[in-house]
């Protein structure tokens, strides 16, 4: 008769053994799902709570990857079901590009509207005035 430790254990080493497969599945297909570009610069991290947590090179292709994934949500739910991914986290670094992209976002926002409330320098009036003389040349 075998002991209850050893069921135990030999049916979690199932399970490892089974969300291990998956994951390689998943890490081997993260090219074809992302496309060659993409995956030479978003790496997967790790999965934590459904969020799939990735390293970005640039903050550029991490913008490139949020056009993308809606799309690449639907193919991860329809490829991968068990993983249970329901949103993507992308680190630049260190950083969260998330927090970043929130940050750059309120830094121009801030731009507009101090530029909005200035009143022109003399110098951008000179400027301005030269502008549309040369636009009435054109005319």
């Amino acid at each position: 008769m075998r002991d209850a430790t050893d069921i135990i254990k030999q049916f979690f080493d199932r399970e490892i053994i089974a969300e291990g497969e998956e994951w390689i599945g998943f890490i081997s297909s993260w090219e074809k799902m992302v496309g060659t570009d993409l995956a030479a610069h978003l790496t997967v991290k790790d999965i934590k709570n459904g969020v799939l947590l990735l390293n970005c090179d640039h903050p550029g292709w991490a913008q490139i990857f949020y056009i993308k994934k809606t799309a690449l949500l639907r193919k991860i739910k329809k490829q991968f079901p068990r993983m249970d991914i329901r949103s993507f986290r992308v680190f630049c670094g260190k950083e969260n590009i998330n927090r970043e992209l929130l940050k750059n976002a309120r830094l121009i926002e801030e731009y507009r509207e101090e530029s909005d409330r200035e009143d022109l320098p003399a110098q951008d009036e000179e400027f301005s005035s030269l502008l549309q003389n040369l636009r009435n040349l054109g005319d």
